[in-house]
C-alpha cells in the first residue's frame, strides 16, 4: 500500500505573488500555444524581449494547469479577468504568496481551552484532534495495518536530512542514481532521491527555517521518545518537499507542484 498524506503550513496573509498567474485550462492545449493565442506571436523570449502580455512560466501538463508572468504596467487583477473569459480557461487566479503562520505566546492553548475543542468537534481524546481536524486518528491507524511504510509528504519549509531522528525515516526514489546529473526516472527533476526543493528548484531540500523539521520529527515520532538515541523502527517514510523559503515564504505554484511530485 502506497499513502501519501501531505502536512502543509498554514499560511498566513496573502498578498500577490510577484506578477504570475496560475491558468487551468480545459483543453490539453499547450501552455505555449495558449499564450501564443492570447499575445498573437510567440509567448516565450530566451533574450529577454517583448513577448506580448503573457509569458510562460512553467507548465504541469498532466493537471493543464500552467504559470504565467505578466508584463511590467499590466495589472494581474485585469488579467485574471481577461483569462478567467477565456472559453478555453476552467479557472485562473494570481499566484499568491504564502507565509508560515506564526502563533504567539498569547495563542497557546491551556489543558481546559483544548479540551473544550475536542469536546465540540466530538471528539474524547486531545490526540484526536486538532485546531484544524487532520484525522490523524484515522491516518494512524491506515500506517499501523499497512504491511509495508506508508509515505508521508511533508510540503514545508525542507527537512534537516542529516537529523539523527529523521534519517533512517526518508522516503528514498529508488528509481533515481543519486548525484549522477541524470533524470534517471525521466519524472522532470534531477537526483530527486528524498524529495524537491521547490524554492530554488534544486534536489537539496534542506530547511533553513526549521519549521519542516519540527513537523517531520512529529511526524516520525509519534508514540516515541525524539529525545532516544538509536529510536524505535519507523512506521513510515518522509518525503520531503520544501515550498516554503528560509524565512517561511512560499507561493501558491509551488505548493501545488509540490502537490502534483507528491
Amino acid at each position: 500500500m502506497y499513502v501519501s498524506v501531505l502536512a502543509v503550513s498554514k499560511a498566513g496573509a496573502q498578498e500577490r505573488h510577484r506578477n504570475e498567474v496560475i491558468v487551468k485550462l480545459k483543453s490539453s492545449i499547450s501552455g505555449q500555444s495558449f499564450a501564443q493565442k492570447l499575445n498573437g506571436k510567440p509567448a516565450n523570449s530566451s533574450t529577454g524581449t517583448s513577448f506580448g502580455k503573457y509569458k510562460l512560466k512553467n507548465s504541469l501538463t498532466k493537471l493543464k494547469m500552467h504559470k504565467f508572468e505578466v508584463a511590467p504596467g499590466e495589472s494581474v487583477d485585469d488579467a485574471v479577468a481577461e483569462l478567467n473569459a477565456d472559453p478555453d480557461v476552467e479557472y485562473a487566479e494570481p499566484n499568491y504568496t504564502l507565509e508560515k503562520f506564526e502563533v504567539e505566546k498569547s495563542q497557546t492553548l491551556s489543558r481546559d481551552d483544548l479540551e473544550g475543542l475536542v469536546a465540540a468537534q466530538g471528539g474524547t481524546s486531545p490526540m484526536s484532534v486538532t485546531l484544524s481536524n487532520i484525522q490523524t486518528t484515522e491516518a494512524w491507524t491506515a500506517v499501523t495495518a499497512s504491511s509495508e511504510k506508508p509515505v508521508v509528504a511533508i510540503i514545508d519549509s525542507g527537512t534537516d536530512l542529516s537529523h539523527h531522528a529523521l534519517v533512517d525515516a526518508l522516503w528514498v526514489n529508488e528509481d533515481e542514481i543519486a548525484n549522477n546529473g541524470v533524470d534517471d526516472d525521466r519524472n522532470g527533476y534531477v537526483d530527486d532521491v528524498n524529495g524537491w526543493n521547490f524554492v530554488n528548484q534544486s534536489n537539496n531540500p534542506y530547511d533553513g527555517d526549521g519549521h519542516g523539521t519540527h513537523v517531520a520529527g512529529i511526524v516520525r515520532g509519534v508514540s516515541q521518545d525524539l529525545f532516544a538515541i538509536p529510536m524505535g523502527q519507523p512506521k513510515i517514510r518522509i518525503m520531503t518537499l520544501k515550498f516554503l523559503d528560509d524565512t517561511g515564504i512560499g507561493s501558491t505554484a509551488d505548493a501545488v507542484a509540490a502537490i502534483y511530485y507528491a
